[in-house]
Order: structure tokens, then sequence, then C-alpha cells
């Protein structure tokens, strides 16, 4: 959508996802929570985190490529049997 992400940092995914696209920050606490809301409210970079995270979710969620890491998962599995 565009827009940036403040998500709980103790979610390892979603932090994860973040650190790999640069879409938005972390917190651990109320404190850090202020801190990163307060940044995003007052920064231009707050749109381009935005911006990074949507060509991160076109770019590896797209229907085609969610299809195909469910085939090469199941290919490994079938290998293995």
């Amino acid at each position: 959508m565009g827009k940036y992400a403040l998500a709980n940092g103790r979610c390892a995914l979603l932090r994860g996802h973040i650190q790999r696209c640069g879409g938005g920050l972390w917190y651990g606490d109320y404190a850090t929570f202020e801190q990163g809301l307060n940044r995003l409210l007052d920064s231009t970079e707050a749109a381009t985190m935005g911006e990074k995270g949507k060509a991160y979710v076109q770019e590896n969620f797209r229907w085609d490529r969610v299809i195909q890491g469910y085939q090469s998962m199941l290919a490994k599995i079938e290998a293995k049997n």
C-alpha cells in the first residue's frame, strides 16, 4: 500500500521483513514505540520507507512467486520420499 510499518520487534517475522526491505521501524517497548512513531511522523523518510516496503511486497509476494515457493517446497518434500 506504500505505507511504512511500525511493528512489534518481539515478532521476529515482522522485524525480519522490515530489516530486509527498509520499509519501517520496529519497537521493543513503549519508549522505542514512541521514538519510532515520532520519527515517522516528523520525517520525510517515512514516504521512502513506505515505497521500499511496497516494492519488497511486489517483488516477493506476487501470486506467481507464492505459488513458485509452494511448488519448490513440495518438490523437496517429494524428493525426500
